[in-house]
């Protein structure tokens, strides 16, 4: 929704998930319903995973594609 990967429940509430795995009810953040769309504070409610995210993320090194150059 709106770029956010969800996962629906029975009752139309979505939650925002990082994998292929249902979240827990521990794990999974609501972030709105499928009748009314995203939870105003919806960014909020990211705010901790994305810094954890972002705290977590190593320097990778990057394959450079050189079958485009000319």
């Amino acid at each position: 929704m709106n770029g956010i990967p969800f996962w629906k429940d029975t009752e139309g509430t979505l939650y925002y998930y990082e994998s292929s795995v249902t979240p827990t009810p521990e794990s999974r953040i609501a972030l709105g319903t499928e009748a009314d769309g995203l939870f105003p504070d919806w960014k909020d409610r990211l705010a901790a995973p994305l810094e954890n995210y972002r705290a977590a993320e190593k320097p990778r090194v990057r394959i450079l594609d050189t079958s485009k150059r000319t």
